[in-house]
C-alpha cells in the first residue's frame, strides 16, 4: 500500500510544474515546524552552539531549517528533474577503485547521495530506523534516486572490493564504542565505523558538503581527501567535525537542528546565579564542586544578578507561577525585571544547569532555565514552591 502511494506520487510530481513542487516542499516544513517538540529540541541545540545569537536570530534559522527539510523530501521524489540544478566539484577527486564520503545530516544530503550515484558506483551505509515502516519508507524514496542502501558490513564490503564508493553520515553514534569529539565545543559521541572500514580497506576518507542557494539550486563539493593512516579514530573524527562545523557557522540553517546531536554530550554548562552574598555563593560552588567528581566535562559560568528593583524583584516570583517549557526562547520576563547588564550577559549565556542559592535569585532561576531548557537547581528554601525546581537542595 505504502509502495503504491509513494509510486503515485513520484509520479504525480514527475509531471507537476517546479514552483508547485516548491511549494509543496515549503508547505511541509512548515508543518514539521509547527511540531511543538522538534522546534523547541531544535532551539536548544541551537542555543548551545551559538549562544551569543539572539533569540529572533535563532529561531529564523531554525525556521529556514525545517523549510529546507520539507524542500529535501520533495527532491527524493523528482531527484532526476534537479541534478542539473545542482553545481557540483571535486567528483573528480574520487578514485576509479572507490573511496569513503563522509557527509553529516544537512543540506539535501539524500539528494547529493542520489547525484553521487549517477556519476560513480556508490553505495551508503544505513543504520536502520527504529521504526520498520519509516525505515521501509525511507529506503524506497531513496531508491528513487538509484542509490544503493547497506545494512551490514558484509554488504559493504562486497560492493567495496567491487570498486564502488561508500558514503556514511559521521553525526550520529551513541554506541558504547563511539568516540568523543568536540563538536561546536562539545564533547558529542561520533561513530568510529567510518575510520575502520577506510583502514581496512586502505581508502582515503572524502568529505562532503551542499548547500541549497535558492530553490531547486545547491552547491555541493567534494573536498580533499583525509588520510586516516598513522592516525588515531579521535584525530580523523575530529578533523571532519572540524570541516563541517566551519561550513554550518557559515551556513547554519542548511543543519537539521532537531537531530539529537547533543543528547548524549559528555559536557555540562553549569550557570551559577550569584545574588552578592559570599556565604551562598559558597554553596553554589559546593555543588559544583559535586558535579566535577563526576564523569562529565564541567564548565561554569557565574553571572552577578541585579534586578531593576526589588518590585521587579518580586513580580518575578508572580511570574513563575505562569512559567513553563513552552516558554523555551523567550525570555521577555528576564528582560523587562532584570538590570540591563544581567540580562545582556544571560541571553549570551547557555546553561544545562542553572544553580542559585537562598530566596531572592530563586525565581530568576527558574525564569531563565526555561528560557534555554535548562535544569533548575535551588540551594536552599526558595520563596516559590519546590516543585518549581528539578531539584532542591534544603539543609
Amino acid at each position: 500500500m505504502i509502495k503504491a502511494i509513494l509510486g503515485f506520487l513520484k509520479s504525480f510530481l514527475a509531471r507537476a510544474p517546479l514552483w508547485f513542487c516548491l511549494g509543496l516542499g515549503h508547505l511541509l516544513g512548515f508543518i514539521m515546524y509547527t511540531n511543538k517538540k522538534r522546534r523547541l529540541t531544535a532551539f536548544k541545540n541551537i542555543k548551545s552552539a551559538f549562544p551569543h545569537k539572539s533569540n529572533n536570530e535563532l529561531y529564523a534559522i531554525i525556521k529556514k531549517s525545517f523549510t529546507n527539510i520539507g524542500i529535501s523530501i520533495v527532491e527524493m521524489f523528482i531527484a532526476p528533474r534537479i541534478f542539473k540544478y545542482i553545481d557540483a566539484s571535486g567528483i573528480d577527486l574520487l578514485p576509479e577503485d572507490g573511496a569513503v564520503i563522509a557527509a553529516v545530516h544537512e543540506g539535501s544530503w539524500e539528494l547529493y547521495n542520489a547525484y553521487i550515484a549517477q556519476k560513480k558506483n556508490y553505495v551508503i551505509f544505513a543504520k536502520p530506523q527504529k521504526d520498520a515502516r519509516l525505515d521501509a519508507l525511507l529506503n524506497h524514496l531513496r531508491s528513487f534516486g538509484g542509490v544503493k542502501v547497506c545494512f551490514s558490513l558484509k554488504e559493504v564490503l562486497k560492493y567495496m572490493h567491487k570498486g564502488a564508493c561508500l558514503g556514511m553520515a559521521v553525526d550520529h553514534g551513541a554506541e558504547d564504542n563511539a568516540v568523543f569529539i568536540r563538536f561546536f565545543s562539545h564533547l558529542v559521541p561520533a561513530p568510529g565505523g567510518i575510520v575502520y572500514l577506510a583502514r581496512k580497506l586502505n581508502k582515503k576518507i572524502y568529505p562532503c558538503f551542499g548547500r541549497r542557494v535558492k530553490g531547486f539550486r545547491h552547491m555541493a563539493q567534494i573536498l580533499p581527501p583525509i588520510d586516516p593512516t598513522g592516525k588515531s579514530d579521535q584525530e580523523v573524527l575530529q578533523k571532519l567535525n572540524n570541516i563541517y562545523e566551519a561550513e554550518l557557522k557559515k551556513y547554519p540553517a542548511e543543519y537539521i537542528w532537531h537531530y539529537k546531536r547533543f543528547k548524549h554530550k559528555r559536557d555540562l554548562d553549569v550557570l551559577v546565579l550569584d545574588d552578592g552574598k559570599t556565604g551562598h555563593l559558597k554553596q553554589s560552588l559546593a555543588f559544583l564542586k559535586f558535579l566535577q567528581d563526576e564523569d562529565y566535562e564541567v564548565r561554569p559560568k557565574i553571572v552577578s544578578v541585579n534586578f531593576r528593583s526589588k518590585n521587579f524583584r518580586t513580580i518575578t516570583d508572580v511570574c513563575t507561577f505562569f512559567s513553563h517549557k513552552g516558554c523555551l526562547g523567550c525570555g521577555m520576563c528576564m528582560r523587562l525585571f532584570l538590570g540591563t547588564k544581567t540580562f545582556k550577559e544571560l541571553k549570551s549565556s547557555y546553561a544545562d544547569i542553572v544553580v542559585s542559592s537562598g530566596s531572592f535569585l530563586a525565581s530568576a532561576n527558574r525564569l531563565y532555565a526555561y528560557t534555554v531548557g535548562a535544569k533548575s537547581v535551588s540551594i536552599l528554601r526558595p520563596n516559590i514552591p519546590l516543585n518549581r525546581f528539578d531539584l532542591a537542595i534544603l539543609p
